[in-house]
Parts: C-alpha cells; structure tokens; sequence
C-alpha cells in the first residue's frame, strides 16, 4: 500500500485535503465534510494527514505550538485501518517534519485508551505522569 503524507498548516486552504474530506465523509450527516474540513483548517497549527492511493484517509493528527511544547491532539485512524501501527507511523513522521533541536513534544490519552498507551509508550517511552483521567507524554 502506498501512503503520502498531506500537511495542512492553520487557515492556509488545501483544495486537495477538502476534496479528499468530501469524498471520505459524504455519508457523515453529523458532522458533514465541509464542516469537518473547516475544523481542519482553522483549529490547531498543523494537520495531519495519512492518505492512500485510493484517496482513503487512514489517520491524521494536529499540532498545536506553544512556548513549552509541541503539542500533538486528536490522534485518529480510522476503524478500517486500526491495527496496522498507522498512528505510530503517523507520530514518527510528525516527529521528522519537526526535526529540530530543542523542540519538547506532548501527547495525552485519556487513562483507559489502552491502545494509545501501548503505541505512544513505544515513542515516548515511560508516560512523565498522570492524574486520575489522563497520562501524558513527553519528548
């Protein structure tokens, strides 16, 4: 299978990612593509996204920078391609796209996200600390 990275910088329209937005979520009445694209381009700094060639979005991420840290948000693959390490992918490329010294990163599961645990500790390493809702990660 063959995936291509598409970055989405905060109010910078992407025709590509808006087309492949309509054509991945058409059936979504809830949340429709136009809405859900809107969020993508005026929430968080930067975009994610991991997109085959039968212009299927598998998974995608957000940034948002601060002073302390890069913070990574609303990992998601979607159900089809759960299983497949894609968000650990999808982590390592982000990580490289920063690929800067003296940059911290921070990511946070919800403590029962099992399997965001498993994947981010494979990164990350051992969670820095946690509370009684949420572990986090840092790099």
């Amino acid at each position: 299978m063959q995936i291509k990275l598409l970055v989405n910088k905060k109010n910078i329209y992407n025709k590509v990612l808006h087309e492949l937005y309509k054509k991945n979520y058409s059936d979504n009445l809830e949340f429709p593509p136009d809405y859900q694209y809107d969020i993508i381009l005026h929430w968080n700094d930067y975009w994610f996204h991991f997109v085959n060639e039968y212009d299927e979005i598998i998974a995608c991420c957000s940034i948002t920078i601060s002073d302390e840290y890069y913070g990574i948000h609303d990992v998601l693959v979607e159900e089809k391609f759960r299983g497949n390490n894609y968000a650990e992918l999808l982590i390592m490329n982000v990580l490289h796209y920063f690929d800067k010294d003296n940059i911290k990163f921070k990511i946070t599961t919800n403590i029962t996200n099992i399997a965001a645990i498993k994947t981010y500790k494979k990164i990350f390493g051992e969670p820095k600390n946690s509370d009684n809702k949420f572990i986090y990660f840092y790099l």
